[in-house]
């Protein structure tokens, strides 16, 4: 696999990063919210046993992933307040963030947090040290301007999944233009809120990277 990922990417101009999720978010996917949050405060030693559990995995797959030459991860987090009070997580689910990340080499220089949700604890994130975070900016209260006076890291948005597939060229640019009035460009990578659909056309992934490439030669 590393070698076909080699042949097929020039590491030395394209930053690599691997997803990486959480090991609350990876509670939350196999046995969904309800059943999370029932157990964790209900037998909250079993499931503080079974993060340490994910955890461990975790740190043991970063370490196999040391000698692939990525720039770094891309962590996913479901650390939003609509789904636990920020000091829930925090005792919670932050020191198993921290057992994660503190396994990350030294040498991956471009680490990014995903904050899911619709009310992303954006301090939070900004308190792991993490090079960049990315977020869902079309939610109101989560707008990129917003955002942007709260934190002091990269800002990784601009853009829904949603939109970039829905959209036009022109459309798109329209709205770039107003991601880069509202940040200035400054400490800004323009990205989606996520992975992107596959039947995105390519005319608006194009017209995206059209848009960018002037400001980058």
């Amino acid at each position: 696999m590393l070698n076909l990922l080699s042949r097929a990417v020039n590491f030395e101009q394209v930053p690599v990063v691997q997803v990486i999720y959480s090991p609350f978010t990876q509670a939350l996917q196999m046995v969904g919210r309800d059943a999370v949050l029932r157990q964790m405060r209900t037998h909250r030693d079993r499931f503080m046993s079974g993060l340490t559990t994910l955890a461990e995995s975790t740190v043991r797959l970063i370490d196999a992933l040391r000698r692939m030459p990525l720039a770094g991860i891309y962590y996913a987090m479901d650390a939003s307040h609509e789904l636990l009070a920020e000091a829930e997580y925090r005792s919670i689910a932050l020191p198993f963030d921290r057992q994660v990340l503190t396994a990350l080499p030294t040498t991956w220089w471009l680490n990014i947090a995903w904050l899911r949700g619709e009310s992303a604890m954006f301090q939070l994130g900004q308190e792991l040290g993490l090079k960049a975070l990315n977020w869902d900016s079309s939610i109101r209260n989560q707008a990129i301007e917003t955002v942007g006076s709260l934190v002091r890291v990269g800002l990784m948005a601009g853009l829904s999944s949603q939109h970039l597939h829905d959209s036009t060229p022109n459309g798109l640019h329209e709205t770039l233009r107003q991601v880069l009035t509202a940040t200035g460009g400054r400490r800004l990578i323009l990205s989606c809120d996520g992975p992107i659909k596959l039947t995105t056309p390519l005319s608006n992934l194009y017209a995206v990277r059209d848009f960018v490439q002037p400001t980058v030669r």
